[in-house]
């Protein structure tokens, strides 16, 4: 059975991103405002950052574990390393006294690493 780890953080990268929209539709729908519907943008964000790192050391620790570690150099692979480093960068950057206290600086931070992580993340990506 294939590993689909990578499914279940790319639908919650993208429902993440769809709860941090600013004007999102989910606001009037919900009857709450966009600050209350952060909290839902924040855990979603923290569990894709789990799964991800879960889906790492399992794809890993498999490649390891047989003679395919070749693999491990492969450019999806160097995307899905670089995608996986921007979430954890994402992380630390998003504690709350970061937020708070360099609010500009987090959300330009913010918004790069997910443009990178969409770039880079293509193995993400469901077959057809």
């Amino acid at each position: 059975m294939t590993d689909r780890r990578h499914r279940v953080a790319l639908c919650n990268m993208m429902l993440a991103i769809f709860l941090g929209l600013k004007n999102t539709p989910l606001s009037p729908i919900a009857g709450r405002s966009y600050e209350s519907l952060n909290v839902l943008h924040r855990w979603c964000g923290y569990t894709t950052i789990l799964i991800t790192v879960v889906h790492t050391a399992v794809y890993a620790a498999g490649l390891y574990a047989t003679p395919y570690v070749h693999l491990m150099t492969t450019p999806g692979t160097i995307g899905a390393d670089v995608a996986g480093i921007a979430m954890v960068l994402i992380l630390l950057t998003a504690n709350g006294w970061v937020r708070r206290r360099y609010y500009e600086t987090f959300y330009l931070l913010h918004t790069i690493l997910v443009v990178v992580i969409l770039i880079t993340g293509k193995s993400f990506r469901i077959p057809p």
